[in-house]
C-alpha cells in the first residue's frame, strides 16, 4: 500500500503535464480552416513594383473559399462592355509547403494556380504567383505588364 501511495502523486503529475499538453493546441486553427471565407485583393506587386492599380483597371477580385474545398474566383470587370469572369474549382491547402492550389476551369480543361502564402493574421493573407501562370488566366494584355513573381494580398470580407 505504500508503494502505491508514493506512485499516485506521480501519475496525478503526468496526467496533468498531459492534459496541460494537449490543452495547448485545442484553440489552433489548421491553415485550411483559416482560408474559409470570402477574400477581396486589396494590393498587388511583381519585381517591377507596385501593380495595384493594373488590378484595379481590370475591375475588383474576390476569392471564396470554402469548407468543402471548393472556391470561386470572381473578377467583376470594370469595362461594363466585358463580361464578369467567375471560375468556380476546387483548391487545396499544403502546410508543409506553406501553398494554395487553385484549380480551376479554363480553356476547356482544368487549369492549376499554385501560390505559396504567408497568413499575416486572421483576415490578411500573402499570396505569392508566377506572372506566367496569372498572365494566363488574366489574358495577353495583362500578362506583358507584369513581370517575375506576383504577389497578392487578399483580405477577409467576411
Amino acid at each position: 500500500m505504500k508503494r502505491i501511495q508514493h506512485i499516485l502523486p506521480k501519475l496525478a503529475f503526468l496526467l496533468f503535464v498531459f492534459v496541460a499538453v494537449g490543452c495547448d493546441n485545442a484553440g489552433e486553427t489548421s491553415d485550411m480552416e483559416q482560408f474559409v471565407g470570402f477574400w477581396a485583393l486589396t494590393s498587388a506587386s511583381d519585381e517591377g513594383g507596385d501593380k495595384t492599380a493594373l488590378f484595379s483597371a481590370l475591375g475588383s477580385l474576390t476569392l471564396s473559399l470554402d469548407e468543402d474545398g471548393s472556391h470561386v474566383l470572381a473578377v467583376d470587370i470594370a469595362d461594363p462592355e466585358e463580361d464578369d469572369v467567375s471560375l468556380a474549382g476546387t483548391y487545396t491547402v499544403n502546410e508543409a509547403t506553406r501553398q494554395l492550389l487553385l484549380a480551376v476551369p479554363f480553356g476547356g480543361s482544368s487549369f492549376s494556380l499554385p501560390f505559396d502564402y504567408e497568413i499575416e493574421d486572421a483576415d490578411t493573407v500573402i499570396l505569392t504567383g508566377d506572372s506566367f501562370v496569372l498572365g494566363n488566366l488574366l489574358g495577353a494584355e495583362a500578362a506583358s505588364l507584369l513581370e517575375g513573381d506576383v504577389t497578392l494580398t487578399i483580405e477577409r470580407v467576411s
